[in-house]
């Protein structure tokens, strides 16, 4: 989740897809004329660069697989969204899963307003 907040353009990409096509910084693959454009045979993704793989010892598609949302997160945080838009009865299980959706997304506006003030700061020291 917190990789889908601060690397939206990898975090759902398949790292099996990363290394057969090419990809632009934005997250769309890179194309020629409406194709997709497939690594140059012998070179592929550096995997060291890659937000799933931070802090590995060793970077590569098996690492980054484990950091994708999986169908089913996804689905459950497409079902949150489609609740804090209509919201509607709840079971025991989607109160717990969009409770914890909800906690990490309050965790995510804190860390990014501490980060804003750092930022804000460092500007007004100067």
């Amino acid at each position: 989740m917190r990789l889908l907040l601060t690397h939206p353009e990898v975090a759902c990409r398949d790292c099996g897809d990363c290394c057969r096509w090419l990809y632009e910084e934005t997250g769309l693959r890179r194309e020629r004329m409406g194709r997709p454009i497939e690594w140059p045979r012998g070179m592929g993704p550096d995997c060291r660069r890659c937000p799933k793989c931070a802090g590995s010892e060793e970077p590569g598609p098996e690492v980054g697989c484990k950091a994708t949302l999986s169908p089913r997160n996804q689905q459950c945080l497409a079902a949150y969204w489609q609740q804090r838009a209509a919201p509607g009865p709840l079971d025991g299980a989607a109160r717990r899963n969009f409770g914890f959706i909800g906690r990490l997304l309050a965790e995510h506006d804190r860390w990014q307003a501490g980060r804003l003030v750092e930022i804000l700061r460092a500007i007004l020291r100067r």
